[in-house]
């Protein structure tokens, strides 16, 4: 996102959710992606090897606001399968 590259970036984070659902280690692996990626275009930018994309900060603090709603929801749905899981295992039926 910060790269101007809006689509990467949601695409980024859709597939990081995908994984973190699957399993935590394709998440964590899609975001290390995603962190490699944004550091070789800032670097291929900085050196004009590509052209230059600016990303607006509205867009930038709405991703990052999206991102941390997704994962305090996300920490949210794992602790009530925890709490739902537990309290199963304490009165089988």
């Amino acid at each position: 996102m910060y790269n101007g590259e809006t689509v990467k970036g949601i695409g980024i984070l859709i597939c990081a959710l995908i994984g973190y659902m699957l399993f935590i280690i394709p998440g964590i692996l899609v975001v290390c992606y995603g962190l490699y990626d944004a550091y070789t275009t800032a670097q291929k930018m900085n050196k004009g090897e590509i052209a230059s994309k600016s990303a607006s900060i509205g867009t930038v603090i709405v991703f990052i606001v999206a991102e941390i709603i997704v994962v305090i929801l996300f920490f949210f749905i794992v602790a009530a399968a925890i709490m739902g899981n537990s309290y199963n295992s304490y009165y089988p039926y």
